[in-house]
């Protein structure tokens, strides 16, 4: 995950990448963060960033001058746009931005919008999965639980159960960690379809009931507040 924040004022980038990382540490993401104060600088990397905090107001071509130009060659880089009034937002529609933030912004009002965002893209992508007679691709969301079955797992989904030719360790590797959670050395489970849980078992939206190790209990259940805090914002 790369993002990049540009704004002439030193004092915004400094508490824009730190708040940022906090937040990765707590939701437990990787992310690279680059700082630029001018917009000119970050087009000339070539670098495509997942994410652009862009300040408004920025010495030489403006915030919305850059964003133009990031859209020119990349229709998906979520765009955010800070600065010290609203005055600019209609003039930015035209680059579809993804949120606008006031500056000074606290940390929470910042945690909120990078929850919707992570919400809405890091949880949500294409995963293929290799069987034994074809390739079979999901997004991650449609995955209910994973399975271990010796080398291979089961993939469970609303409708069917897919054999994958990878461990369920690697198929773990590829999913995130803020959304699937370890119930037990055999399974793991999607947050989203967890309907309630005890200190034996996790009982799924389809209906279906998974036991859970007195092991992974404590771990589980503090994650899985954790998570469930975050995706509901």
């Amino acid at each position: 995950m790369r993002i990049a924040i540009c704004d002439r004022n030193i004092e915004n980038l400094f508490w824009f990448k730190n708040a940022i990382y906090r937040y990765a540490e707590k939701i437990k993401i990787d992310v690279l963060i680059e700082c630029y104060q001018y917009g000119e600088e970050m087009l000339g990397t070539g670098v495509r960033y997942n994410l652009v905090f862009i300040n408004y107001e920025l010495s030489g071509i403006n915030g919305l001058e850059i964003a133009e130009k990031i859209r020119k060659t990349d229709a998906y880089t979520a765009i955010i746009f800070i600065g010290r009034s609203t005055d600019f937002i209609l003039e930015t529609f035209k680059v579809n931005p993804f949120s606008f933030l006031l500056v000074p912004t606290d940390e929470k009002e910042l945690f909120n919008m990078l929850n919707q965002y992570f919400k809405n893209s890091i949880n949500s992508y294409t995963v293929c999965l290799k069987t034994k007679d074809y390739m079979q691709c999901v997004n991650s969301n449609e995955i209910v639980y994973l399975e271990a079955a010796n080398k291979r797992c089961f993939v469970s989904l609303e409708k069917e159960k897919i054999i994958c030719n990878k461990t369920m360790a690697r198929m773990y590797e590829v999913l995130p960690k803020s959304q699937f959670l370890k119930i037990n050395r055999a399974f793991i489970i999607n947050c989203n379809y967890v309907r309630k849980y005890n200190n034996e078992n996790v009982f799924l939206k389809n209906g279906e009931s998974l036991p859970m190790s007195r092991n992974y209990a404590r771990e589980f259940k503090m994650n899985f507040q954790n998570n469930i805090n975050f995706m509901k914002i």
